[in-house]
């Protein structure tokens, strides 16, 4: 036998007492009679060779495990356990061979009926088609010729009916592109981050047939995306359509905004802070000037209330520096 079953809670009930050395006896010799499908040798130096025992302690394993497990009849030592399941396994060696020879028998009896009857198809097709004689052969070529010689001549137009008049047919069309720029489109898309595509679409092909270009409609599907479109394949073909339907945008003309002059009025531009502080000076002096000259009673204080809130700040904020 190439394997046995090794039913491991049995082993574990009847082995649980065994020490290590006498497990090990105990593999030995089991595996040696399952493997030969023979008794044990009574001879005790072929069993110690079989237990792989050479010092006193491994040849007393043997001999425990000898009259604990196995059996000592006139053949040798046999283990009823093992005896039952090598006569199961011989059964069912037999019942496959059996198995296996009918299986053959029967491949073999259909290859021959298989066989009988093609042999029987060719005969019967080699009676139905006899070999061709050189009279046959002469008379196939005579008939071909006459057909050929009749189809190069034009038929003779039907007496009493008018001919009739050459039809025009209209020029060949050239084959659309669209299909090709639909994938294009498709393809594109699924680049830009739209995983949900058809080529077939009929809104799709109408924005192509309409001008839109594949990058434009990839493009598109892009903002879709970045904008967190849920369907956006169809929003990128409806609004590349409404973009090109609406045309391009005018481009403005003129000087731009930053660039023009300040059109604002002098009395409506808020003066900067130089320019009050310019103004401010330039009262305090006139004041002066007129105290000097005895227009007023007393000299006038510098009038600098434009500038002491913006003076102020910026001492505050030196301050908090």
């Amino acid at each position: 036998m190439n394997f046995y079953k090794r039913h491991l809670g049995d082993i574990a009930k009847s082995c649980a007492h065994l020490s290590q050395g006498q497990m090990g006896a105990y593999d030995l010799l089991l595996d040696w009679h399952y493997a030969n499908e023979l008794p044990l040798p009574l001879d005790k130096a072929s069993l110690y060779r079989i237990g792989r025992a050479h010092t006193k302690a491994e040849k007393d394993n043997v001999d425990a495990v000898l009259a604990m497990f196995f059996e000592r009849t006139d053949a040798g030592y046999v283990q009823g356990r093992a005896v039952k399941e090598m006569g199961k396994a011989n059964v069912q060696a037999e019942t496959n061979r059996r198995i296996a020879e009918d299986r053959e028998a029967r491949r073999k009896a259909a290859r021959s009926v298989h066989e009988s009857c093609n042999e029987s198809e060719h005969e019967a097709c080699t009676n139905r088609q006899p070999s061709q004689t050189p009279d046959s052969i002469k008379e196939q070529e005579q008939f071909l010729a006459s057909t050929q010689e009749l189809a190069r001549r034009e038929p003779p137009s039907p007496a009493g009916l008018p001919e009739r008049e050459p039809v025009e047919l209209p020029p060949p069309q050239p084959p659309r592109a669209i299909p090709a720029a639909a994938g294009l489109a498709c393809r594109l898309m699924r680049e830009a981050g739209c995983t949900t595509t058809n080529p077939g679409h009929p809104d799709l092909l109408a924005a192509l047939a309409e001008g839109c270009t594949p990058e434009e409609l990839a493009a598109t599907a892009a903002e879709a995306i970045g904008a967190g479109i849920r369907k956006p394949f169809a929003w990128a073909i409806a609004t590349t359509r409404g973009r090109r339907a609406e045309g391009p945008k005018p481009v403005p003309t003129g000087t731009p905004r930053n660039d023009q002059p300040d059109r604002r009025s002098d009395s409506s531009r808020r003066p900067s802070l130089v320019e009050r502080a310019a103004a401010a000076e330039r009262r305090t002096l006139e004041r002066l000037a007129a105290a000097e000259r005895g227009e007023h009673g007393e000299a006038v204080a510098p009038d600098d209330r434009d500038l002491r809130a913006p003076l102020d700040g910026s001492a505050r904020r030196v301050r908090g520096g």
